[in-house]
């Protein structure tokens, strides 16, 4: 199940973002340079669109998503005005059983009730096969929170819904 989330779940979804994180073996000293990015406040969930999946009533993953109104310069990189996929993570233990592609519908979902054709992702390295498969593009490897890492920045285009 998927719902809306609450100001109070701002503990769990920052719990399994940097569990999700975790999973990957990034080296622990990036994770002080993710603190602010990972960590999911109340007003975070007030200001944007936060979903948790839930699974016996216990919050597993989540997914949030942002408008950016004006493009925005990062090390001399452009980040494109539009809706984003910020967040995106399951529980490690629930990696690999497809909550990741139903979260993800839900969000192309989302998407054209917000009226976007597209959204875009700063997509996590090891999860662009993940986003490759579900029809996203590849635009570019764009810097890094992290020096000398890039992240690839994709794009997600919002099925339109077949004519009845």
């Amino acid at each position: 199940m998927i719902r809306r989330a609450y100001a109070d779940d701002s503990s769990a979804l920052t719990r399994i973002a940097f569990a999700s994180k975790r999973y990957w073996n990034y080296p622990e000293e990036y994770f002080t340079i993710w603190q602010d990015e990972l960590t999911v406040t109340e007003k975070y969930i007030q200001r944007n669109e936060v979903y948790i999946y839930q699974h016996h009533r216990r919050a597993i993953a989540f997914f949030s998503m942002v408008k950016v109104i004006d493009a925005l310069e990062y090390q001399k990189e452009v980040v494109p005005s539009g809706l984003w996929l910020d967040h995106m993570f399951v529980e490690p233990s629930f990696i690999g059983r497809g909550i990741g592609s139903e979260m993800l519908k839900f969000a192309q979902e989302l998407a054209a009730k917000l009226d976007y054709g597209s959204f875009y992702i700063f997509a996590d390295p090891h999860s662009t096969g993940f986003y490759l498969k579900m029809c996203c593009e590849f635009i570019k490897d764009f810097p890094s929170s992290i020096d000398g890492r890039t992240t690839p920045l994709m794009v997600c285009t919002v099925p339109v819904p077949p004519f009845l």
